[in-house]
């Protein structure tokens, strides 16, 4: 897999979820997993940029980015039919799957932690 950038994890997400509707494809697919990327950092502690993501972060960020994809195509349409894909409460339940697993792998990664010590 090697260093990815934030294209290679949109595009990633692109080939995971079928028929991803144009509205969420393109500009706003990278917008939204260059949020999770950040989210991702700030959970972490860590200082990925978007163009040298770490072989150990790419799931956590690719899972949380598809979930919210997912999470988007529920909201925008409720139970749409896109071809022999329905996205509808199946949408729901996977956004909440890959939510939870890539939280699961943040955790495996863990949190840099930063202790202080109060004089007085």
């Amino acid at each position: 897999m090697g260093t990815w950038s934030i294209g290679s994890v949109a595009n990633a997400v692109q080939n995971m979820i079928p028929n991803v509707p144009a509205g969420i494809s393109g500009a706003q697919m990278l917008d939204i997993a260059e949020r999770k990327l950040q989210y991702v950092n700030e959970w972490t502690g860590l200082s990925n940029g978007s163009n040298s993501i770490p072989l150990r972060v790419q799931p956590p960020v690719m899972n949380l980015t598809a979930s919210e994809v997912l999470f988007m195509i529920h909201t925008y349409g409720g139970d749409v039919h896109i071809g022999d894909t329905s996205f509808g409460n199946s949408a729901l339940n996977s956004a909440k799957m890959l939510e939870e697993r890539g939280m699961k792998e943040l955790r495996a990664i863990g949190r840099k932690l930063q202790v202080y010590k109060a004089f007085g």
